[in-house]
């Protein structure tokens, strides 16, 4: 059995600090800007999702200074699994990793849903659906389906071929939202009578900002997917941090210049710009564009295309890491940490990914799958920030460290309350979020007891 161990391939070591930067942002800028914008200025007003962004922005730095921390003593495939099972292990360190591998894999969902929401925009654009007579919410779901197993056979060609996939996007997506930021700035500028959009600046008060932290958090947590990388990533101890610092910079940046500029450029008429979003929904933020930019509509569109395939892309990549350490250290059967002699990748990882990214994707509302996401992620970050005191309490002097946090334990304390309230204020978004990632806890529960290899649960 050593043996076979032994012969096992291994990860390759290629990516470098540009491409797993740009898989970090990739990630991040998915759903979070062309779903979440709009639905959230309706549930928190103007000023309310300028506030959450900026909040949200604070607090995921804070945990991403840990998982900087964590990944640089322990660079190793896993991200926030390793490190919670690293910590705790037994029934803690595998629920950490059944709820890392569900929140990456319906992640990957949520992008699949967005790439087809915004096709069927642009397809609608032409009256498509009328000439061929389709129905476009079935159109939509099959589209999700196929997306998700088109970036499946991407993640299966090898690391490499995903970093570089998702530099080549991430840099389109960024070149178009850049134009958009730009516009709502000279926006702001030639017509500085609409910055009345903006009031009122809470029309429902402070309590929604914390449900709208809530519902965007994802759009924040790219951090994890850089994390995943600790064995395929080169000199991990200082690219790692620096990855996961660069790619937060970038992207709080782009969310508040964005969210700025959508508020600023759209025309509502006599309804309140908050009441307008609100019955726009999920399509809020590419119409709001239309008004800001000769064929806004359209690039919006184009962008949302790209941001949500280097998402599904990083998600896929992640949630199969996750599995695959969790089949390495015994916390799933041995089997899925079988690496392809071919492509150098975890292939019975990814296909168990993929089954729950392509059901997921085919069933579920965009609302309750973002949300559902959230709570998984919510509760993986609270579970690391604890890890880290007792990794440095236990391991400390052994560890090699390639980045210490600073204002320690300040900086990880406040990121475990701020998490638990959030994650608890999205009953008020999603119910049906909270029951699925109930049914998925209780599964999690199950396995471990029955199939769960207790003597080898324990990062190695």
């Amino acid at each position: 059995m050593a043996e076979e161990t032994d012969k096992q391939p291994e990860l390759s070591r290629d990516l470098t600090l540009f491409q797993v930067t740009m898989m970090g942002v990739g990630m991040m800028i998915g759903a979070g800007v062309f779903v979440a914008t709009g639905i959230a200025i309706g549930v928190s007003g103007p000023g309310g999702v300028l506030i959450a962004f900026i909040l949200n922005g604070l607090l995921a730095f804070f945990s991403s200074m840990t998982y900087a921390e964590l990944a640089s003593a322990i660079p190793k495939a896993g991200g926030g699994y390793t490190y919670i099972n690293e910590a705790f292990g037994g029934i803690i360190g595998f629920m950490g990793g059944w709820l890392s591998w569900f929140g990456h894999a319906i992640s990957g969902s949520l992008y699949a849903i967005t790439f087809a929401k915004y096709s069927s925009l642009l397809l609608e654009g032409i009256n498509f659906f009328e000439k061929f007579s389709l129905n476009q919410n079935l159109f939509m779901r099959v589209t999700a389906v196929i997306i998700a197993l088109v970036f499946v056979f991407i993640n299966y060609k090898g690391s490499s071929e995903t970093g570089n996939t998702s530099v080549y996007i991430t840099l389109g997506k960024l070149s178009v939202l850049g134009l958009i930021g730009v516009a709502g700035i000279r926006a702001a500028f030639l017509q500085p009578d609409n910055f009345s959009n903006f009031s009122p600046f809470l029309p429902k008060g402070w309590g929604k900002i914390l449900v709208t932290m809530g519902f965007t958090y994802i759009a924040f947590e790219g951090y994890e997917v850089i994390a995943q990388a600790g064995e395929e990533t080169v000199n991990p101890k200082k690219n790692i941090p620096k990855a996961i610092f660069y790619s937060l910079v970038i992207v709080v940046s782009i969310y508040v210049i964005i969210a700025f500029a959508t508020i600023i450029g759209v025309e509502t008429g006599e309804i309140a710009v908050w009441k307008w979003f609100e019955q726009e929904g999920t399509t809020g933020f590419a119409n709001a564009v239309k008004h800001l930019l000769p064929y806004g509509g359209i690039m919006v569109s184009v962008a949302a295309l790209l941001s949500s395939t280097s998402a599904l892309n990083a998600t896929t990549y992640s949630s199969t890491r996750v599995a695959y350490a969790m089949g390495k250290n015994g916390s799933l059967p041995k089997k899925i940490s079988k690496i392809s002699k071919n492509s150098k990748t975890p292939h019975i990882a990814l296909l168990l990914s993929s089954i729950i990214i392509v059901l997921v994707a085919a069933t579920l509302p965009v609302e309750d799958v973002a949300a559902g996401a959230d709570i998984m992620f919510l509760l993986i970050f609270m579970f690391v920030n604890l890890a880290v005191f007792k990794i440095r309490k236990e391991q400390g002097n052994e560890l090699n460290y390639g980045y210490l946090m600073p204002y320690f334990p300040f900086v990880p304390i406040v990121a475990i309350i701020m998490q638990f309230i959030l994650s608890i204020r999205l009953f008020d978004l999603s119910i049906i979020a909270w029951v699925t990632s109930g049914i998925w806890i209780g599964l999690g529960l199950l396995m471990y007891f029955i199939f769960q290899d207790k003597d080898e649960a324990k990062v190695n």
